[in-house]
């Protein structure tokens, strides 16, 4: 591709982190931690990195989080005036994902949990744990109020490709 790409800084900001992303799940889908170069480079049993993928892996509670504060934090912040139904159909998808392990007594959650904004908030300040039984607990908490959802692993995974292909469509635009 030799087209030259007139994007924002916020779309670059979000385009270069989604990119980092992309290229984890590609390392991790062609089993790096496996390769000769892994093997071969990493070799010291000292090395805090090494013993700390040779035991979580690539994809684990880390590169979740930094995936859903680059995928869906910056791009809400960034670009959800254009997004609007895109966003409003994943705060559906999660909502019915997950009906039964969906709570909230926000005020504003009356009509409709905004499930979206609460699992932002949860990402933002730090507030993801995993469970015992692999789903991962999103909570955001402001005065009285609490929201908490537990999310099963598939389902959060078809969540993060889902803004996976969002920012990919929004870059295929740029390109086409």
């Amino acid at each position: 591709m030799n087209k030259k790409v007139s994007i924002t800084d916020e779309e670059n900001l979000i385009f270069q982190s989604y990119s980092i992303i992309k290229f984890l799940f590609e390392l991790n889908s062609k089993n790096f931690t496996n390769s000769d170069y892994y093997k071969d480079e990493f070799t010291n049993p000292n090395d805090l990195f090494k013993y700390y993928i040779d035991n979580v892996g690539i994809i684990n509670q880390g590169t979740i989080i930094f995936a859903l504060y680059s995928m869906l934090v910056l791009t809400k912040e960034l670009l959800f005036d254009s997004l609007k139904m895109e966003f409003s159909d994943f705060n559906l998808f999660l909502l019915n994902e997950s009906s039964s392990s969906c709570h909230s007594t926000y005020k504003s959650d009356k009509k409709e949990v905004n499930v979206i904004r609460h699992i932002r908030n949860a990402v933002a300040h730090g507030k993801i744990s995993i469970c015992k039984n692999g789903s991962i607990m999103f909570v955001d908490k402001n005065n009285n109020e609490e929201f908490h959802i537990e999310l099963s692993f598939d389902t959060l995974e078809k969540f993060i490709n889902e803004l996976q292909n969002l920012i990919s469509k929004i870059y295929m635009k740029k390109l086409y």
